[in-house]
């Protein structure tokens, strides 16, 4: 779970720099919707304290929960099967493979 809370955090540190080219450049207004399929780092990130990631996670590593708290970013939960950024950072059969870069090439 600290694996997916920490990658959360990063992501919303990139994406505070694309919200506010997108606010800029193109006048689009709208919270981003980040998928994760770890349900417990959804739950760490919403909360304002967790026991488990006191003692392993840095204080810069929070900014999700930060994001998350001011309304800044929505997480949303999304089953393994459908996880399109699996097809960029795990092995996987290749059916599945194929699924993922059809669709992130479709989008």
């Amino acid at each position: 779970m600290e694996s997916e809370y920490i990658a959360m955090s990063t992501a919303s540190k990139l994406l505070t720099i694309f919200k506010a080219l997108r606010k800029k450049c193109a006048h689009l207004k709208g919270i981003p919707i980040m998928y994760t399929d770890s349900k417990s780092a959804i739950s760490a990130a919403k909360s304002e304290y967790s026991k488990s990631l006191a003692h392993c996670v840095r204080l810069e590593e929070h900014k999700i929960r930060d994001e998350v708290g001011k309304g800044e970013i929505e997480l949303k939960w999304i089953g393994t099967d459908e996880q399109i950024a699996d097809a960029l950072t795990k092995p996987l059969s290749r059916s599945k493979f194929i699924k993922f870069r059809e669709a992130l090439l479709k989008n």
